[in-house]
């Protein structure tokens, strides 16, 4: 709309433009109509005819300068129109442009949701390969109960090693505590003269070093006893002697009673006899069946039931 308006500056400059051209129709127009009313005004029969050619040549010049102004209405009709149509043409651009404006602007949120939403899409698909590449829930469920029966089960064998275990190590301190009992009363029915030779071994018994010598070779007694005697041997009597207490007998039976329940029960593993040699050689079979045996051997003793007569775990007497 500014293109086609003026402004009243510009608008008074053009007239004044306008108005000093010269005109040519309108130049000719006057000059015809001043020769015609010099005619008219002027008397004589002379100048009739001319007269009558100036009045005919005004007419004309009117006729022309009149189709000229018709000519100059329709081209501003026509001016006018082309005007109103540049308007209406002007408002549809300018409508246009409102709505393309409005279009641009929607289809921008639009391509930003489709961009979001494509983001979100590539993330979710990255998301559902990580999933896919794991296995499914039922086979986890399964894998971990497999796992919990597994740990259970190893949980329960550990329970019955440890009972195997402390079994075992009863039934060897048992063996050891009948074992030493067995010596001492061995001891007991030795002669004089072997006594001495016994105290003796008991002083160098109580050194450090001769204590674990000892205890190694309680072990060895023990793995041996555990390893080569039979069950189902008899006891040893020795013909020609006479006089076994019942304690004694007691002894040898509970001995060998002991030595077949070693030898039906199943032999341990080398990690369970390094963990009792070890508990043998860390001085854990108690020192309690030794002052038990030494106070059941002093009570034999002062009840007369020991005797001279030799035991099967010992040394026959010289005669």
């Amino acid at each position: 709309m500014s293109q086609y308006q003026m402004a009243p500056e510009d608008e008074e400059a053009l007239i004044q433009s306008r108005v000093n051209i010269d005109e040519r129709p309108l130049r000719r127009l006057a000059k015809k109509f001043h020769t015609f009313s010099s005619l008219a005004s002027s008397t004589g029969n002379a100048n009739v005819s001319s007269f009558e050619e100036a009045r005919e040549a005004f007419l004309l010049e009117l006729s022309s300068y009149h189709l000229l102004l018709s000519r100059s209405l329709t081209v501003w009709n026509a001016e006018s129109r082309q005007i109103a149509q540049y308007h209406r043409e002007k408002q549809r651009i300018e409508q246009e442009q409102i709505t393309q404006t409005e279009q641009i602007a929607g289809l921008k949120v639009t391509l930003e949701e489709a961009q979001l939403f494509r983001r979100r899409k590539m993330e979710y698909d990255q998301v559902a390969e990580k999933i896919n590449s794991l296995p499914s829930r039922a086979e986890l469920v399964s894998s971990i109960e497999s796992l919990e029966a597994e740990i259970s089960s190893i949980a329960e064998d550990e329970v019955q090693l440890k009972k195997n275990v402390e079994t075992r190590r009863e039934r060897l301190n048992r063996v050891l505590s009948e074992i030493q009992f067995a010596n001492r009363v061995g001891r007991e029915d030795v002669p004089e003269e072997e006594t001495v030779e016994m105290d003796a071994e008991d002083a160098s018994e109580q050194d450090p070093d001769s204590a674990r010598d000892g205890e190694h070779s309680a072990t060895d007694d023990v793995s041996v006893a555990s390893t080569s005697l039979n069950p189902f041997a008899q006891p040893f009597r020795p013909t020609g002697v006479s006089g076994i207490t019942p304690l004694r007998e007691s002894v040898l039976r509970r001995a060998h009673e002991s030595s077949a329940s070693i030898s039906a029960a199943p032999s341990p593993t080398t990690a369970e006899e390094g963990e009792e040699r070890e508990d043998i050689e860390m001085g854990e079979v108690s020192e309690e069946p030794r002052d038990k045996l030494k106070k059941r051997i002093k009570e034999d003793l002062e009840e007369g039931e020991a005797s001279d007569q030799s035991s099967e775990l010992s040394e026959p007497p010289e005669e």
